[in-house]
């Protein structure tokens, strides 16, 4: 250590290492650059189990109302140079337990089923501040296995959605396609009584044509009997009369004969 860094031309190196009977380990490592114009420090702190207990959260219907993290590992890491300033921050637990309220929700559901089987956490957060420019990023393991699991809940979804989909069009064919068929089938019906029907009024109107020229023919035969022998007789006088008239007529005169000398 000197304060003149720049004579001997090598930075400042630090390393601490601190570890407790009861597993807590803290390490400090330190790179202190100062031979330049421009000094670069880095500074690395890492402290491993370390007691945390219950976290609050922010108190929403489908999000775990508090975290309890019996112990975790924490590591710092920051880099100066000059008047920029970067820090790199890292928490990483293997004991969570998160704790939901009564919720009906959905989300709430989907968000408790992903969480409540996940106690590896692993927090990461970066800051970077230059002459007025400050920047800050957050990123965990929570949020990569809750989009994984959010979109394998709508993919799960989707599919029953389709499936219910085809079911429901599935039934509503069978029900149209059964209606159908009865309509069917009760037109044919109606159309064969009908022509049950017919038929029977042309075989009835057939029988009574039947039945009438029978009677006609009937009629007809009792007529001709009944007027047969008038007719035959009225014929045998008239071809009598005929027949004597011819006779009279041709016989010769023999009394002129007779009386000529």
């Amino acid at each position: 250590i000197t304060n003149e860094p720049g004579l001997w031309g090598k930075p400042t190196l630090i390393d601490l290492n601190v570890g407790k009977i009861s597993g807590r380990d803290y390490q400090l490592n330190a790179v202190l650059d100062h031979t330049l114009e421009i000094p670069r420090d880095t500074v690395q702190v890492r402290a491993s189990s370390i007691p945390v207990g219950t976290i609050k959260l922010a108190q929403k219907s489908y999000l775990p109302q508090a975290v309890n993290i019996p112990a975790g590992d924490f590591s710092i890491k920051g880099l100066f140079v000059g008047e920029d300033v970067t820090l790199d921050m890292g928490f990483k637990t293997g004991s969570a337990q998160f704790d939901f309220p009564e919720s009906q929700s959905k989300i709430a559901g989907i968000f408790k089923h992903v969480l409540a089987n996940m106690h590896k956490l692993d927090l990461t957060a970066k800051t970077h501040h230059r002459a007025g420019d400050f920047r800050f990023q957050l990123a965990s393991n929570v949020d990569t296995e809750l989009a994984g699991a959010l979109k394998g809940e709508l993919r799960e979804n989707l599919t029953k959605a389709r499936a219910d989909v085809s079911a429901y069009i599935q039934r509503e064919s069978a029900v149209l396609a059964g209606t159908a068929e009865t309509a069917v089938s009760k037109f044919h019906d109606q159309i064969f009584s009908e022509m049950q029907a017919v038929d029977q009024m042309i075989a009835e109107q057939k029988k009574k044509l039947d039945d009438k020229k029978q009677k006609l023919e009937a009629k007809a035969a009792v007529f001709v009997a009944g007027h047969k022998s008038s007719l035959e007789s009225k014929a045998k006088k008239t071809l009598k009369g005929l027949l004597g008239g011819s006779k009279k007529t041709a016989e010769p005169d023999t009394t002129a004969q007779d009386d000529a000398p």
